[in-house]
């Protein structure tokens, strides 16, 4: 991971191989184990990332409905798409790595991808949204700092002399 590399890009590059495996399902049933753990992977990551950005200390679990829990109510909503889901996400990453002849539906994975892709787009918006208001604050600080009113000692106390030459 590079210096600046963040959750949501760990979050992004699962998504990027969840997508690739899933063009590739007709040729092996077993691809779309490995795309549900990539989608797991993907939305654990998404959520950790919100919660990192937002100053939330996060439970060391892979449990999609335990990070959903510690999500504030004022951005649930951003999550809503995967909610309902949240225990099936949670199964695709145990179930497709641990159980030996375990299959995934194709009809699971084709519902969870759009919407982990969703999820990724929502958390994006925000996090650009969030960086624009932070730089406009920044920059609205600096402007103010920059032109100060003058101290009483600067003004004369408020009085003003006139120099004539």
């Amino acid at each position: 991971m590079s210096k600046d590399e963040t959750l949501l890009d760990l979050a992004k590059r699962n998504m990027d191989i969840a997508n690739l495996l899933y063009s590739h399902k007709e040729s092996d049933d077993g691809f779309l184990n490995h795309v549900g753990y990539h989608l797991q992977q993907c939305v654990e990551l998404a959520v950790k990332h919100f919660l990192e950005t937002h100053g939330i200390e996060y439970s060391f679990t892979h449990d999609i409905d335990e990070l959903l829990d510690q999500v504030p109510t004022e951005y649930q909503v951003l999550f809503d798409p995967i909610s309902d889901l949240a225990g099936t996400i949670t199964n695709m990453e145990a179930k497709t790595r641990y159980i030996k002849n375990y299959r995934l539906s194709e009809r699971i994975v084709s519902r969870v991808l759009p919407l982990a892709n969703q999820l990724l787009q929502n958390i994006g918006e925000v996090d650009k949204k969030e960086r624009l208001s932070n730089e406009a604050e920044a920059n609205a600080e600096a402007v103010t700092g920059q032109v100060s009113p003058p101290t009483a000692e600067e003004e004369g106390n408020g009085e003003i002399s006139w120099n004539e030459g």
